[in-house]
């Protein structure tokens, strides 16, 4: 990676460094409450940004995605569901991982930015000993605010110690790389493995 271009590689973690949301996880938090799975996936979406920036706890969120459902949260087992939804963020994206051991030797500085709840994070800080690589992790439940907001990437670039124009962000949401892209860094919007490094080419 060519150091007077890009000197710091700024990661998504849901979608890049793990795969996309675990389909089985989604069935069984499906199934134990008995609803229909496209209106909970609209409920668990549309409350997900509080959670996200650490603003309820899981708790308190999901008792809302179970009222959102129409059950009475006091008659569900939030504690399931709560384990399932952080195993759903949980499963690797193992070529990224390693790609990451492997170009952590090659890049100047390297982070993490991610909307995250309180409850993956604690799972991922006590299983993912990779993490130690990243000079830095941002993570939204920590900071207050939510990607694609400017805010969290120019605290990641603040604590980064570099420009804006020095780092590029790596997402799998174009809102994301767009709002990357808003406060000046290099993005690309991630699809796959072989279509990153692709990407990632013109700025070797």
């Amino acid at each position: 990676m060519r150091k007077e271009r890009i000197r710091g590689l700024v990661l998504d973690y849901g979608g890049v460094l793990t795969l996309p949301q675990h389909t089985a996880s989604v069935d069984r938090m499906v199934a134990h409450l008995e609803v229909d799975r496209d209106a909970f996936r609209r409920v668990y979406r549309a409350r997900r940004p509080a959670y996200d920036s650490g603003l309820v706890t899981g708790e308190q969120y999901w008792r809302g995605v179970v009222e959102g459902c129409g059950l009475d949260p006091d008659e569900v087992d939030l504690s399931y569901l709560i384990a399932q939804d952080v195993q759903s963020w949980t499963q690797l994206n193992e070529a990224m991982v390693g790609f990451v051991r492997e170009v952590r030797s090659r890049v100047y500085r390297l982070a993490i930015i991610s909307n995250m709840t309180r409850n993956t994070l604690v799972s991922m800080r006590e299983h993912f000993e990779w993490l130690a690589l990243f000079d830095e992790c941002v993570f939204s439940c920590e900071l207050g605010t939510n990607k694609p907001g400017r805010e969290i990437y120019e605290h990641c670039i603040r604590r980064l110690g570099l420009r804006a124009d020095e780092c590029l962000f790596v997402d799998d949401s174009a809102d994301n790389a767009q709002g990357a892209r808003d406060v000046g860094m290099a993005a690309i919007r991630f699809e796959c493995v072989k279509q990153f490094l692709a990407a990632l080419e013109e700025f070797e």
